[in-house]
């Protein structure tokens, strides 16, 4: 009885012995945080393991010899030959893992713009994230992409539930929220998204607060205007999300532009400017400022001839475009696919729609040397600017060789003006403010022809939000932030499918006439050689 009972007790200890060594080694091989330990427990099993074989030798001596052992022991090596070649597969895999991102806007990869700022990382990033169960699992596979794309980045996980005094440190109560930290920034945020992540970061590396101002007091929409067809919240929501404040700003209380201002947004005028604000605007461009105009066509003669001062020409029509526009759509909304080469364009491959847009085109020749205007977005060839207002208005507008021009039409221009000196007016002369021994920065200028596609109703679609985002960034010059962004989900409760006229067409030509036909053609073609051949 106490022979069975050692055998028994022998056995128990040798396959545990066996079960610490394996266990141990994949600790060893997966987790590199306890590879200390791992090493403890592959010592300690091996070394049990060979107390077993030296006390149970003679036994095993006369186990192995037996024919049913034999098979057996073929049986297991087989096994664990087997074993052993998925665990190295699942070892390298872990550590040289390859990610295939199979969704339409490929919401489970990092977008460009992610890629751009950590690729631009300089500083250290700590990111603390609050959970609850299961959500770390999320919160993990987001941030370790993170830190695949630059080793500036340290997370840290905290049970909300578990660690109530830590979460009172950094003032979060809500499962999911998340604390970005930089130097001596902070950045708190309800839920830890890729959109909250890279803003975090955006914000706590910046070297000053970037303040985007919507200029007001001539019908202009406000920022924070929440309705579809006049609003532009949706466009400052994406303007905070990469890291800026929106203010408001009204000149005429103010008569200047504050010195904190990045850049300054003239978003779609319906009464004109007075002088007083035009040239606070220009003693802001003078100073190296950063203007977007958005022009609709109204009269705003002085705004107007206020560009001209810039070589730029916005035109006193409507853009008229009956093929290339979307399915939906009028002719007076065309989709502008042709770009200029640029930072605001690069790697942007996504066309924009213009609703009522006016031509803004580049004067010539140009009558300022101070002045480098040019191009940047043009409307297809079968378009042309409509000058009539009567045929407009009707909604009857036909192509006058004697009055309208053809295209392709340019409905967004940019200018760089040198820095140290004013653009005037032509019967004045150009003032240089003398010379400095370091160049003034330049300043810069966008016109649009249109401010409807960066409303709520328009900017989420197709190219409108990058293409307004990336217009912004580069007059801030912020370049890294210039890019391609994540269609949103939840911006649709549908996949929606934008189709110009030609496509259109193309779609019903090939659907309704063309797939038809070729299956009747072939269903006659069979009954004609089955007829001939009975």
């Amino acid at each position: 009885m106490e022979r069975i009972a050692v055998r028994i007790f022998l056995n128990v200890f040798g396959l545990l012995s066996v079960v610490v060594v394996l266990v141990s080694l994949v600790i060893y091989l997966t987790v590199d945080s306890l590879l200390t330990y791992a090493a403890i427990g592959l010592l300690v099993g091996m070394v049990c393991f060979l107390i077993y074989v030296a006390v149970s030798f003679e036994r095993l001596s006369a186990y192995f010899t037996r024919q049913s052992t034999k098979y057996g022991l073929n049986m297991l090596i087989t096994v664990t030959v087997l074993l052993v070649i998925i665990g190295l597969v699942e070892v390298i895999s872990a550590r040289h893992n390859k990610r295939f991102d199979l969704t339409a806007e490929g919401m489970l990869t990092l977008s460009p713009l992610t890629k751009k700022v950590l690729k631009a990382l300089n500083e250290e990033v700590s990111i603390i994230v609050f959970y609850q169960r299961d959500q770390i699992f999320e919160f993990r596979d987001l941030l370790k992409q993170y830190r695949e794309e630059t080793d500036k980045i340290s997370y840290q996980f905290f049970n909300l539930d578990q660690n109530p005094g830590r979460a009172k440190e950094y003032r979060v109560s809500s499962y999911g929220a998340m604390v970005v930290e930089s130097r001596n920034k902070r950045r708190t945020y309800n839920y830890c998204t890729e959109e909250n992540v890279t803003n975090g970061i955006i914000s706590v590396t910046r070297e000053k607060e970037e303040v985007v101002y919507f200029l007001k007091g001539h019908g202009e929409s406000d920022c924070t205007n929440m309705d579809e067809r006049e609003g532009y919240s949706r466009a400052c929501s994406a303007l905070e999300t990469e890291g800026y404040k929106v203010r408001s700003l009204l000149l005429l209380r103010k008569e200047e532009v504050p010195e904190d201002a990045s850049v300054l947004i003239v978003g779609g005028p319906r009464e004109d400017l007075l002088p007083i604000e035009l040239q606070a605007i220009s003693d802001y461009i003078v100073k190296g400022g950063k203007v977007l105009f958005m022009i609709d066509p109204y009269p705003v003669p002085n705004l107007v001839n206020y560009l001209k001062k810039y070589d730029i020409l916005v035109g006193d029509n409507i853009v008229v475009d009956k093929e290339s526009k979307l399915f939906a759509g009028d002719i007076f909304t065309p989709v502008v696919p042709y770009y200029r080469k640029h930072p605001i364009t690069q790697n942007f491959d996504a066309a924009t729609v213009f609703p009522l847009v006016r031509s803004v085109e580049l004067i010539d020749p140009p009558q300022h040397d101070k002045v480098v205007v040019k191009s940047l977005a043009r409307t297809t060839p079968e378009s042309w600017a409509e000058t009539d207002r009567e045929s407009i208005k009707k909604g009857e507008v036909y192509f006058q060789e004697w009055e309208d021009r053809k295209g392709p039409i340019s409905v967004v221009a940019i200018a760089e003006v040198s820095g140290g000196a004013e653009v005037k007016d032509e019967e004045k002369v150009v003032e240089e403010e003398g010379k400095k021994e370091k160049e003034a920065p330049k300043g810069k200028i966008v016109v649009c022809g249109d401010s409807d596609f960066a409303r709520n109703i328009y900017i989420t679609i197709l190219g409108n939000k990058d293409f307004f985002l990336n217009i912004v960034n580069w007059l801030a010059e912020a370049e890294e932030l210039i890019s391609v962004r994540h269609k949103k989900e939840e911006s649709y409760p549908f996949s929606p499918l934008f189709l110009t006229e030609n496509q259109k067409k193309a779609v019903f030509w090939f659907s309704v006439v063309i797939q038809p036909l070729l299956i009747l053609s072939i269903g006659i073609f069979i009954y004609t050689r089955r007829k001939t051949r009975g």
